[in-house]
């Protein structure tokens, strides 16, 4: 697992947004990490070339519940709150 690009973008009412691409397991996983800092909660999705929109994890594979466990145990990016 390697991160091939990391952008973060901040919003204008202080929410922190993380768009990541994770290579692994031979392709590339596009991520977008959203901290609200209204709620104190972090919602992690992921991009779906197939349907071509953003979906929450829902471990339909081993290598999406791979990337979804080491994001919430803060090991590709630093989270501020709680994976909900």
């Amino acid at each position: 697992m390697r991160i091939k690009e990391h952008k973060t973008i901040k919003s204008p009412g202080g929410d922190a947004h993380q768009l990541l691409i994770i290579e692994y397991a031979n392709r590339d996983w596009k991520v977008m990490i959203n901290d609200n800092h209204i709620k104190q909660v972090t919602t992690v999705h992921l991009w779906d070339d197939v349907r071509k929109g953003w979906h929450a994890f829902a471990g339909r594979t081993v290598h999406e519940s791979a990337i979804y466990q080491s994001i919430i145990k803060n090991e590709i990016a630093k989270l501020k709150y709680k994976v909900q």
